[in-house]
């Protein structure tokens, strides 16, 4: 899907599996069993770093990345396939820096952003892809690596849900299984009857797997790097999940975390300005041409755009290098003119597909995280860059715990910090209107959003 450039082509194969990624899909109980039961890992991790240090409450210096690595890499084995073939990374993780040697995801390298300093947009564009190909006809050695770490985990899972006789058809797949990768084994080609083959079956959920393996866990490092270094936006974040969200975590439904304001906030303004794609993305004009900007561009033209540049327009978000998650605190239309403009997943049919999955587990973990913890960086002054670290360095956090203060003792220490209500007038200047487009707009201000773009919304946009 990420190859394809006719849009018709895209729509079609989307159309294959954009169920599993529906949000009614992730709010249902496989789903956030699946996220809940691995956030519970990573906080039992957490709690027996602090636990080494009763007296403080204070754990070590964590390097939440690569934990969190681990994390995407656990869930999403599961979503895609099942729980037998959902790998258990969490349960390596150890004191020290968790690198992807250490827990046995060495494999994966080539999911890693940083790992692909040398990987240009031209490598994909003709006549350069064949160029390479012919001096590296299977790829390089992390492409084989990671192929066939995948292909083995396809390969056990088609011959568990193989049709018990030679006359089977789709319905006989899976049993209650309903992960992506069922979609793509169960879905026949409506005019010849044909299924997809081996090769199809196994790049496509390869994408969806490289898509989120670095995203979810560079946006999740962002936040955590962005709280810990605001004490006063944590404090304002803990209040309103220690008065609105249940302590245990068994008690918590998806719907009351996604419909937490602050919480929310928080993630937008994020997501907002972490550069978890940094690379332009490349498209190619269709039949007619088009104007940009005043600017005629031929039928056949390759143009690109990038997230970093939309998310920083200053005449939509004032002051846009500053973090500051209350821009989003507003009344539903003006929250909306925002949403529009940003361009994280990008918008219309050809948004991000895996939207609804990364929030969900975004949310997930920092509600797990800060009812239970404060968080600090550390080792903030070093220079050098470790080698395992790749392109970029990465955070070191401790977390303390707040589990020894009686709850209403945790909340008085926070409620300095007011909590900002969903619809609070504001009393600044509104935010400009202006006809840029961007991603889905919520059909709730708090809420993930819709299954359609909203009206005037272009589907001509960048594919994630």
């Amino acid at each position: 899907m990420f190859s394809v450039v006719s849009t018709e082509a895209h729509a079609k194969r989307k159309r294959i599996f954009a169920s599993a990624y529906s949000k009614t899909i992730i709010c249902q109980y496989r789903a956030q069993n699946i996220i809940k039961s691995r956030t519970a890992r990573i906080i039992k991790f957490i709690s027996q770093q602090t636990s080494a240090n009763a007296s403080s409450g204070r754990s070590g210096p964590i390097v939440v990345r690569n934990v969190f690595r681990a994390l995407q890499a656990d869930i999403f084995t599961a979503f895609a396939f099942s729980e037998t073939e959902g790998t258990n990374f969490l349960e390596n993780l150890k004191i020290g820096p968790n690198t992807q040697e250490d827990l046995g995801m060495d494999m994966m390298d080539l999911f890693h952003d940083d790992k692909r300093d040398s990987f240009f947009f031209w490598e994909s564009e003709k006549p350069f892809k064949y160029f390479c190909r012919f001096f590296k006809p299977n790829g390089r050695a992390a492409h084989i690596k990671g192929q066939r770490w995948l292909g083995e985990i396809i390969s056990r899972y088609e011959m568990r849900n193989k049709p018990k006789d030679a006359e089977g058809d789709k319905q006989q797949l899976g049993g209650f299984e309903s992960g992506t990768y069922m979609k793509l084994l169960q879905w026949r080609n409506p005019e010849t009857g044909k299924p997809l083959d081996w090769n199809e079956r196994a790049s496509e959920i390869m994408d969806h797997m490289v898509a989120g393996q670095d995203a979810v866990p560079a946006a999740l490092e962002f936040i955590i790097r962005q709280l810990s270094a605001r004490p006063e936006i944590q404090s304002r974040l803990g209040v309103e999940l220690l008065t609105r969200v249940s302590h245990a975590a068994a008690d918590r439904t998806y719907a009351m975390i996604d419909d937490l304001p602050y919480l929310n906030a928080v993630v937008m303004e994020s997501l907002r300005l972490v550069d978890t794609i940094s690379s332009y993305q490349t498209r190619v004009v269709p039949k007619g041409g088009c104007e940009i900007s005043g600017y005629y561009i031929p039928a056949g033209t390759t143009v690109s755009s990038q997230p970093y540049l939309i998310n920083r327009q200053p005449t939509i978000f004032r002051n846009p290098e500053v973090f500051d998650p209350s821009r989003w605190i507003l009344p539903r239309d003006s929250y909306r003119v925002l949403a529009k403009n940003m361009w994280s997943y990008s918008s219309g049919s050809q948004s991000c597909i895996g939207k609804e999955l990364s929030l969900a587990i975004m949310k997930t973990v920092l509600v797990g995280i800060y009812t239970r913890y404060t968080t600090t960086l550390l080792n903030e002054d070093r220079l050098e860059k470790r080698p395992w670290e790749g392109a970029d360095r990465m955070s070191e956090v401790q977390f303390e715990t707040t589990l020894g203060c009686e709850e209403g003792e945790r909340v008085k220490e926070r409620a300095h910090t007011p909590v900002f209500e969903p619809h609070a007038q504001q009393t600044e200047e509104p935010v400009p209107r202006l006809p840029t487009q961007g991603p889905r707009v919520p059909s709730q201000t708090w809420g993930l959003g819709t299954e359609n773009p909203p009206p005037g919304t272009s589907d001509q946009s960048p594919r994630s």
